[in-house]
């Protein structure tokens, strides 16, 4: 029996002025679900956030949450983004991957692989 790999995908857009009408969201879905594709990935659920990845702390995103309590009940084996920087833009979301890292899962970009 082949092992599909469960798959998580975010998709993030910072603020409403800077992708209107969230019109990022379809491209990213696009290129995740492509990418997932072509590695025999399954993607298995889709979460979606429009907020700052600088300005909001890690404890404040909600999503992030949902994907930390996901990986804990081994909900998913990988977390797939468009690009690193989905995830957010400080240092403190590295120790964020990390610790996905240490309960067993991967994390991907469409644009720069494993991270």
């Amino acid at each position: 029996m082949e092992n599909i790999m469960k798959v998580w995908a975010l998709y993030r857009v910072s603020s409403d002025r800077q992708v209107p009408d969230g019109e990022d969201f379809p491209m990213q879905k696009a290129q995740c679900h492509s990418f997932a594709e072509q590695k025999g990935w399954q993607i298995t659920k889709e979460l979606t956030e429009k907020l700052s990845g600088y300005k909001t702390a890690i404890e404040d995103r909600e999503t992030l949450k949902i994907l930390k309590q996901g990986a804990i009940n081994n909900d998913f084996n990988i977390l797939l983004v468009y690009h690193s920087d989905r995830l957010g833009r400080r240092i403190e979301y590295s120790l964020w991957i990390a610790s996905l890292y240490n309960l067993g899962k991967q994390v991907w970009s469409v644009k720069e692989g494993e991270l």
